[in-house]
């Protein structure tokens, strides 16, 4: 799911879609969440509760809508593996 939300969000589709009404605004959030929290899985030695912790402040959103960011994309999630 993610691999086809970039190639939407990369050829402007995803922004369309979600100008248009067809898509909730949330998904575009969802997704920068995601992507924020994967790359800093990757890079550095935190545990996920903690990066989640640092992206509800970075985002200033709550800690249910992070774990929904990290749930929404879960087929093609590593960091549910």
């Amino acid at each position: 799911m993610v691999d086809t939300l970039l190639q939407l969000r990369d050829n402007g589709t995803l922004n369309h879609l979600v100008q248009i009404g067809l898509l909730s605004p949330k998904v575009l959030t969802y997704l920068e969440i995601y992507l924020w929290i994967d790359a800093r899985l990757k890079t550095s030695n935190k545990s996920l509760n903690t990066l989640v912790l640092e992206a509800q402040d970075t985002f200033n959103v709550s800690r249910a809508t992070i774990w929904r960011s990290l749930k929404f994309a879960k087929d093609d999630n590593p960091i549910s593996r």
